[in-house]
């Protein structure tokens, strides 16, 4: 009879670390021990009941870490912030003027230190796997914030708008992720000894970001917006995934208008907006659409209203307008713009704010948020692209 290899799981009564139990329990090749604090609780009589070894273990205990894992081939370890951080008892333990999940950051690295540590002690292990929170302490890689010149921290974002990442459930698919890279190593045939221990990022390797747990990657069709604005690039992105479902890539150019900052009436919003289009295509001819958005105002008696119009190109010709509805703008503002002051910057003079015009616009402002600029301009967008989603017909 085969000797079953011992796999330690911190946690293991906790979403995660059940997760991984799950996996392992009935597997033939393994033994499931189970670290735990307390072994009197009813998960861990749960745990026992099912045919794991609950092993007591204080995590901030070197010594009790080092029984708990004698033997073992295996460990999955996972820090728990936030059960730090919510621990009553640990309400008082920073140090005067300290905050207390910079305390627990402190903690759980500590906790972490120790878990590595008393592992790189057991002889026979083959593989560590710890789960942990994101280094939010720490400048994200991913994110990347930069400061621009007004002081907004703006973040990047590396992944296309329309990539589908699968989204993981921690308590039903940990097990799934930890199983991965022990599969990994048996396959491949890969040395776990202490001489030849390879350092490869499995998880992220062979799960996260496999294509074949997407789906498979299409043609893409470029569609360039005549604008760097934000809610223009995503108003643009959410008309054309409704109205035209398909592969995208959404890139921003900035281009003339070829009119007045702010335009005073429908007639110049409008050639705004096709002069946008047009040279945009005139820039970037290898596209498969050409959209221009154009904000302006008009007046009404004594009164502003502010509009916008949305014009779409085709590469096979067609084109696609449509207008925003209208709004009427507080007195305050009429009067900038009366006096020659652009839509944006008499919002941000008169509510206070700054670079409104990339977040949430006057209509945003006005609303309290209930519309903001991007949804404002989406139905326009859907509406703009009726002659292309109505190809036999003319318009």
């Amino acid at each position: 009879m085969t000797t079953k290899k011992p796999m330690v799981i911190i946690g293991a009564t906790g979403g995660q670390g059940g997760s991984v139990v799950n996996s392992f329990l009935n597997d033939p090749e393994w033994r499931v021990r189970g670290i735990t604090r307390s072994p009197s609780s009813q998960k861990s009589r749960n745990l026992e009941t099912r045919g794991v070894e609950v092993v007591q273990a204080d995590l901030d205990d070197r010594v009790s870490l080092a029984k708990a894992f004698q033997d073992a081939n295996v460990i999955f370890a996972v820090s728990d912030f936030w059960g730090i951080y919510n621990d009553p008892k640990n309400r008082n333990k920073p140090k005067p003027g300290q905050a207390l999940n910079e305390w627990t950051k402190v903690q759980e690295t500590q906790q972490l230190k120790k878990f590595i540590d008393e592992a790189a002690r057991v002889s026979s292990l083959e593989l560590f796997i710890m789960s942990s929170l994101p280094g939010n302490f720490l400048t994200h890689p991913m994110a990347q914030p930069t400061k621009k010149e007004n002081g907004n921290i703006q973040f990047a974002n590396n992944l296309d708008l329309d990539a589908k990442v699968p989204l993981i459930s921690h308590d039903q698919d940990s097990g799934i992720n930890v199983s991965l890279p022990i599969i990994f190593f048996d396959r491949q045939g890969m040395s776990t000894s202490r001489n030849n221990r390879t350092i490869v990022n499995v998880l992220a390797k062979k799960f996260a970001l496999q294509r074949p747990r997407m789906e498979p990657p299409r043609k893409q069709k470029l569609v360039v917006v005549a604008s760097n604005n934000i809610p223009k690039i995503k108003a643009t992105r959410d008309g054309f995934t409704q109205m035209l479902p398909d592969c995208y890539d959404f890139q921003g150019i900035s281009v003339d208008s070829n009119v007045s900052d702010q335009p005073f009436s429908d007639e110049e919003t409008l050639r705004g907006a096709t002069n946008r289009a047009q040279n945009a295509q005139a820039a970037r001819p290898e596209a498969d659409f050409w959209v221009g958005i154009e904000g302006g105002v008009e007046t009404h008696n004594d009164s502003i209203c502010s509009f916008a119009w949305i014009v779409v190109n085709g590469k096979d010709g067609k084109v696609g307008k449509a207008r925003t509805s209208a709004y009427f703008l507080p007195d305050k503002t009429c009067q900038l713009l009366k006096e020659g002051v652009e839509l944006g910057h008499a919002d941000d003079m008169v509510f206070g704010q700054t670079d409104s015009k990339n977040k949430q616009g006057s209509v945003g402002l006005l609303t309290g948020g209930v519309v903001d600029r991007a949804a404002y301009y989406t139905q326009a967008v859907i509406l703009a692209l009726i002659p292309f989603r109505n190809a036999s017909l003319d318009f």
